[in-house]
């Protein structure tokens, strides 16, 4: 039972393409703050070949936030795609 907990149904995998712009947005210092956690989070549970595959209690840990918010970000990036989660915000706060 408690290794289930830490049991993910749904893992994320990111394109190349979704990887190399999460990891633009990170590198980048002119960016929220809250946008640079969640592209951090969502690369750090990025199941895919060269991914970390981290859990989402792992990632809020290293990344200072709960793993609910993590768990979140994480479902909503494969629902939506993580740009519609991270690079499209970025996108309308720098236009703006």
């Amino acid at each position: 039972m408690e290794g289930r907990l830490h049991e993910k149904r749904q893992v994320l995998k990111l394109a190349q393409n979704e990887r190399a712009e999460l990891e633009l947005l990170v590198s980048r210092g002119n960016v929220p703050g809250w946008m640079i956690r969640r592209a951090q989070c969502l690369l750090a549970c990025d199941g895919c070949e060269g991914g970390l595959g981290w859990t989402d209690a792992q990632a809020g840990v290293a990344y200072g936030c709960s793993s609910r918010s993590v768990e979140t970000w994480r479902l909503a990036a494969i629902r939506e795609g993580s740009r519609k989660l991270c690079i499209a915000s970025l996108t309308r706060s720098l236009n703006a």
